[in-house]
């Protein structure tokens, strides 16, 4: 199958493409929820970019300082239409998947801006 997405597509990037924006974005970071925030997000990018599949990978930190992080690990595949998961295999993972992806605060932040929540940055 063609790739229907750029292989660097992420949520932000296809925005223009996804049917009912908000509750697509909520759904995913519905599903992000389960892994301590400590995740991120790809998309299948041979999949409907109306709705692409979506695959989460969980962030495993280095073990010097913790901040780091050492090695995403996939752990479910979701549709982009059902929003259901499955628990990602070797034959599922070997989909093709966008070479960026997005963490759970990115995501959040994405769905705030789509609520129209302004988002306010503080300086540290």
């Amino acid at each position: 199958m063609k790739p229907a997405l750029p292989p660097d597509a992420t949520l932000v990037t296809i925005m223009g493409l996804v049917d009912n924006q908000t509750e697509y974005v909520r759904a995913v970071l519905g599903n992000m929820r389960g892994y301590d925030k400590d995740c991120q997000v790809r998309l299948s990018i041979n999949s409907n970019p109306r709705r692409p599949d979506y695959l989460i990978e969980a962030l495993f930190y280095d073990a010097i300082d913790g901040e780091d992080v050492a090695h995403p690990q996939s752990v479910a595949i979701f549709n982009g239409r059902t929003h259901k998961g499955a628990l990602a295999v070797e034959d599922t993972k070997r989909r093709l998947w966008s070479s960026h992806a997005m963490r759970f605060e990115a995501v959040q932040r994405l769905l705030g801006e789509l609520r129209g929540l302004r988002v306010v940055e503080f300086a540290t």
